[in-house]
């Protein structure tokens, strides 16, 4: 899932984006510690996470913002792999208390100002992944549905106008694995038009803010 369209990712970004867009020459840009960094993090993940800028490329900007997300995509997929080799994936009590108690971490942060915190932080990748999880494996017993997906978006439209934004931030965590998953699976017609040359979301997602990053670079504010 992560790799190895990171990889071929993260080289486009170097030797791609990096050499055509730096202010560095190019044997400075290539012998950079920042440049370094950037292939060696980014296409391990490890061991501090990512880095999204490279040295004299966007005015110090990030090059690839979303990158940050995937070494916390890596540990989850790692969790789920050490649950499944327990065998508690199996047990439906585990998966659930895992959601739970990872939601419930979360909206501790949320309420208290600290959703950005380390551990509310985790706990929110926590619940956002096992709840697609529990989905997935309950899903003959509680598909995605409209008659479902409908009144948590009103419900999330009432909270939008009277709420704090504690509240709603909560609760859009809350509700945001079910309304994917709908997303995903139940509108039809020509709405799957875009999907018939394959899945290609994750593509879209590596290389969207490059492709940005380069037309901002080009064109400025005249883009808007």
């Amino acid at each position: 899932r992560i790799y190895p369209a990171l990889w071929v990712c993260v080289l486009l970004c170097v030797f791609g984006v990096g050499l055509v867009f730096t202010t560095l020459s190019w044997r400075g840009y290539l012998t950079n510690v920042g440049t370094l960094k950037f292939l060696a993090e980014n296409c391990t993940l490890l061991p501090k996470g990512v880095y999204t800028n490279l040295p004299g490329v966007f005015d110090g900007r990030s090059v690839n913002l979303p990158l940050w997300t995937l070494p916390y995509e890596l540990k989850m997929y790692l969790l789920l792999l050490a649950i499944g080799w327990s065998g508690l994936l199996a047990r439906r009590g585990v998966s659930v208390a895992l959601v739970v108690l990872a939601l419930g971490g979360f909206a501790w942060g949320a309420l208290h100002g600290q959703h950005e915190a380390p551990l509310p932080e985790y706990c929110r990748f926590i619940y956002t992944f096992f709840a697609g999880v529990l989905l997935y494996l309950e899903r003959a017993t509680l598909p995605p549905r409209t008659v479902g997906a409908v009144p948590i978006v009103l419900a999330l439209a009432v909270a939008v106008l009277v709420l704090p934004i504690e509240w709603r931030l909560l609760l859009l965590t809350a509700a945001t694995p079910y309304l994917a998953v709908w997303l995903a699976l139940v509108p039809s017609g020509r709405i799957r038009a875009y999907n018939r040359l394959g899945d290609y979301s994750y593509g879209v997602y590596i290389y969207g803010a490059p492709v940005q990053m380069i037309l901002l670079s080009i064109f400025g504010a005249t883009m808007g």
